[in-house]
């Protein structure tokens, strides 16, 4: 049997970096779903139905500089999203999706921790942090405390 091929730490950075720098990357908004989905690596864009909860607006992402996290991954962070209810239409989050800025390719998804997340009146919030890592994809979808 064949060992996987290893990449280096250092350049796991060049690879994220280069990742974020494209356009869609660059460009990227993050959306929150409301169907109870764990998304997977075959995943589409319309399994997702995104939430509608009063005051909901997907996020444009800008990303941070590659950095190396507390487990040893070569990281991008979204920084902190928060997303704020602000009236009376309900709605539950079970997770977020990644698009390009047009809202046609998605780039990545996944479930949140303790979902669903309810939005439930004015002022209720949710914050994210979003991490992308240069091995698959978001390697945490974390409120953040």
């Amino acid at each position: 049997m064949s060992q996987p091929v290893v990449i280096p730490v250092a350049e796991s950075l060049v690879i994220v970096n280069a990742v974020v720098a494209l356009t869609t990357w660059a460009t990227a908004k993050l959306h929150l779903y409301s169907n109870n989905l764990v998304p997977n690596e075959n995943s589409v864009l319309a399994d997702f139905t995104e939430c509608v909860y009063s005051g909901y607006a997907a996020q444009t992402i800008t990303w941070s500089s590659g950095f190396i996290d507390a487990q040893g991954n070569a990281c991008a962070s979204s920084g902190e999203k928060i997303f704020t209810d602000t009236g009376a239409t309900p709605d539950l989050c079970y997770g977020v999706y990644i698009t390009d800025s047009g809202g046609t390719v998605l780039l990545a998804s996944g479930a949140i921790d303790n979902a669903p997340f309810g939005f439930s009146g004015s002022g209720v919030t949710l914050p994210l942090l979003i991490k992308v890592n240069a091995t698959g994809g978001i390697t945490a979808i974390a409120p953040t405390p």
